[in-house]
């Protein structure tokens, strides 16, 4: 891994705590440790290839109906089918991506 710029590292365990990654580290090599993640998730239709700017736009026009709502309805195509009050209450959206000038 030290030999490396950049090394990604998709195994079961994180190697966050290893002497490898430590000295890769230490050698330079910029290490992406991705516990639980599968290769399939960078494939072309993965989660991955995800538009993270298009994601935060579309999470900020959430909140802002849930800031506006009464109500919420939550339905699925296995049964569910919930509503409830977000009266007064304020949606809030996480900072997914940077603002880039």
């Amino acid at each position: 891994m030290k030999s490396a710029d950049v090394a990604v590292a998709i195994t079961t365990y994180s190697l966050t705590h290893t002497d490898a990654r430590v000295n890769a580290c230490k050698a330079g090599t910029r290490v992406l440790s991705m516990p639980m993640f599968v290769a399939e998730m960078f494939y072309p239709s993965g989660p991955m290839t995800s538009d993270y700017r298009e994601i935060d736009e579309e999470t900020r026009k959430i909140a802002e109906w849930i800031t506006k709502a009464n109500q919420a309805r939550v339905t699925s195509p296995g049964g569910t089918d919930i509503t409830l009050s977000v009266k007064d209450r304020k949606g809030i959206a996480r900072m997914l991506v940077p603002k880039l000038a």
